[in-house]
């Protein structure tokens, strides 16, 4: 079983049971990335489990594990769900095209394919997730997540923070998940949150997502019910209502002025 170890490529995972087609794909793809193989779904999510790659490029139809069944636990799973998975299958498998996308794939490849098609959109999915994954980056206003100015450096907190945006697509984000993943117990944990902060934390992980989602309303190209998705509110309406009662004003205008006010910007610099 190979495992992911390339720090200066993005890794691509090819699982694919036709021998000749994975070398071939990872003769096209290894110039410009990190390329690891494997053989069907069963290999594919033990070396997801080792160290997550970027991307997924996957065969439908394997043995142990299908295509499908794969991409399924990718998307299901609290820490894998944001790796983007490109489906691929033969021109009779289309009966399987609905299946996939309602298993969360990002991408879907009839065989026989354009290589040239599938690199461009394995760099469209990557670079947009590097893209998503820089907007939120910095959180701009920790004022707006109601934690003190004092406690700004704090490491606690910046692990907090760390956690829910790597998480924050994750609609069944939990408590229990944060305090688990730091290695704290339940009372520890929400001692050392009343330390920083005013709020719950649950109340914290939605200011965060809040946050994110302001961001995103400024610098990206997302609709509305895009980025509420993207930053893990479970609908346009609950993540419209939830950004009034914080901001003071609905997502769109708040786009809207913004957006003005960056290009007013542009226009007399």
């Amino acid at each position: 079983m190979e495992l992911l170890n390339n720090k200066e490529k993005k890794n691509v995972l090819l699982v694919e049971n036709d021998r000749e087609i994975l070398l071939y794909l990872n003769e096209q793809l290894s110039a410009e990335y990190a390329v690891v193989k494997a053989e069907n779904g069963k290999e594919a999510l033990a070396v997801i489990n080792q160290n997550a790659p970027d991307i997924v490029v996957c065969d439908i139809l394997m043995p142990f594990m299908t295509g499908i069944e794969l991409c399924r636990k990718i998307k299901n799973h609290p820490h894998l769900y944001h790796i983007p998975v490109i489906l691929l299958t033969g021109k009779s498998d289309e009966i399987y095209k609905k299946e996939g996308f309602d298993a969360g794939a990002d991408d879907y490849i009839t065989k026989p394919f354009d290589i040239a098609l599938l690199k461009v959109r394995i760099r469209n999915l990557v670079e947009n997730r590097e893209k998503i994954k820089s907007t939120l980056g910095n959180t701009h206003l920790l004022e707006n997540l109601g934690i003190d100015k004092s406690h700004h450096k704090n490491k606690f907190l910046e692990k907090y923070i760390e956690f829910v945006k790597t998480n924050i697509s994750n609609q069944e984000l939990d408590v229990s998940d944060m305090y688990q993943s730091l290695g704290m117990s339940r009372a520890n944990f929400y001692r050392k949150v009343k330390e920083v902060t005013h709020l719950s934390p649950t109340d914290l992980i939605r200011n965060i997502r809040l946050d994110a989602a302001a961001k995103l309303l400024v610098e990206s190209d997302k609709n509305i019910s895009e980025i509420a998705q993207l930053t893990g509110f479970s609908s346009r309406t609950y993540f419209a209502r939830s950004f009034k009662a914080e901001f003071g004003i609905s997502p769109s205008e708040y786009q809207k002025n913004n957006k003005k006010a960056q290009l007013s910007i542009k226009q007399y610099s």
